[in-house]
């Protein structure tokens, strides 16, 4: 029969931590009591050995939903990755220019035109 003791995990890190740790090994942050991650219940390390005393949150629960919060965090490191790198293509519609813009070029047009023919006339 397998163990059913109870796991440990920081909440600053999310690393598993002694029983009775009072500083997290990896983070180094300092623990005062035991939160359940379900219900919010605090209280003393010895009060968790099979779970939380409060809503029953227990390690098989917490091993589970730690391995998919795990699962989607990676999944998420890795969609933004992929986005920055390979930023999806946005399509633009289609903008048609002011009008005045179009009056103003045909304008020119015709004031280069009437120049140009001025000059040939002249010679």
């Amino acid at each position: 029969m397998k163990n059913k003791k109870a796991k440990f995990f920081c909440e600053n890190c999310g690393k598993e931590v002694p029983e009775n740790a009072k500083i997290c090994t990896h983070c180094g942050k300092f623990f005062t009591n035991v939160r359940c991650p379900k219900c919010g219940h605090q209280g003393n390390t010895k009060d968790f050995k099979n779970g939380c005393p409060e809503c029953g949150y227990s390690k098989k629960e917490s091993t589970i939903q730690y391995k998919e919060l795990k699962k989607s965090l990676a999944k998420n490191i890795f969609l933004n990755f992929i986005n920055k790198k390979y930023p999806p293509k946005q399509v633009q519609k289609e903008t048609s220019l002011p009008v005045w813009i179009y009056i103003f070029t045909v304008g020119l047009f015709i004031l280069i035109a009437i120049a140009f023919y001025s000059c040939l006339i002249d010679h």
